[in-house]
């Protein structure tokens, strides 16, 4: 089996990070899979160290990086590009190309980059029928027939990344709204993601505070929110809101989805593919979210 190596900006706590570490980390893939950060090391970083993957960290030597990915011979290289083009994405491509390490790319936001291709990637993996639709989009000017799609310069394909259900905690529905300082009786709306303006939408705020005032037992959970958005929340809502710290402990996150009653989901950028949207349904919560047609719109 062809050996892999996964390839990203940083390794901090994201969907691009966990979709490295749930692919590195399957027992169907193939073995002695590695991991390349080009630039920062991060909690993701740790935990695929601690499962015995093998990590490396270059703080922006692209030259090094590239050296690294091909030294161990034929491999495939899967890089993880968190957005637009970059330089540093075009030189290791230049750098891997016509050597014995295919460079690939997994494409989380549908973005097309014309001079990656010319550099010599081979092949583009969309995460989402969302994502490969925006990326076809962009390459073509249209919706592409057959004939089009086989004169595409690289390869491509797309697919939704696994997710792991969470575990559902022993507890029953009281006893975790107990434990977590949760209202008892409460309809209780929870807003998982990450404290990042881009995965944050004030519209939460706004419509938040309008259905307070018109069903009494609501309550509002966000696990987490920007920290500069405290203030606010706290304005407009009061005790009729939870501001939960942000985690990255799978264990608690369970517990917040096994208390709440629906995941309410609002993203500025919308999604090409939401991790936290996915797991909210593998727990069997209902999830309300806002349509994004003209950016990405994966939750819909």
């Amino acid at each position: 089996m062809t050996p892999v190596v996964h390839v990203a900006a940083d390794l901090g706590q994201g969907g691009t990070e966990r979709s490295i570490e749930l692919l590195a980390t399957a027992a169907e893939g193939p073995p002695a899979q590695r991991v390349v950060a080009l630039d920062r090391d991060g909690p993701t970083g740790q935990r695929l160290r601690a499962a015995g993957v093998s990590v490396e960290i270059f703080s922006g030597d692209i030259v090094a990086a590239a050296a690294a990915i091909a030294g161990q011979g034929s491999a495939v290289a899967l890089l993880n590009r968190a957005g637009r083009p970059e330089a540093k994405w075009n030189e290791l491509i230049r750098r891997l190309a016509g050597g014995p390490v295919m460079p690939l790319e997994v494409n989380h936001f549908g973005w097309l980059d014309r001079g990656a291709i010319a550099d010599g990637l081979k092949g583009s993996f969309c995460v989402s029928g969302t994502a490969l639709a925006k990326y076809l989009r962009q390459m073509f000017g249209h919706w592409p027939s057959e004939a089009e799609l086989a004169e595409a310069p690289l390869a491509l394909a797309a697919g939704n990344n696994p997710v792991a259900a969470l575990e559902r905690p022993a507890q029953d529905k009281a006893e975790l709204r107990r434990r977590l300082g949760l209202p008892a009786d409460a309809f209780i709306a929870l807003r998982v993601g990450r404290p990042d303006p881009r995965k944050w939408s004030d519209l939460l705020i706004v419509h938040g505070a309008r259905l307070l005032r018109e069903l009494p037992h609501l309550h509002f959970v966000f696990l987490s929110a920007p920290a500069d958005r405290d203030a606010v929340i706290r304005s407009a809502m009061g005790n009729r809101a939870t501001l939960a710290p942000f985690t990255t402990e799978r264990d608690q996150v369970a517990r917040y989805m096994a208390a709440a009653d629906v995941m309410l989901h609002y993203a500025r950028y919308g999604e090409s593919f939401g991790y936290a949207i996915a797991e909210a349904a593998l727990a069997g919560l209902p999830v309300i979210a806002p349509a994004t047609p003209w950016g990405d719109n994966a939750q819909a």
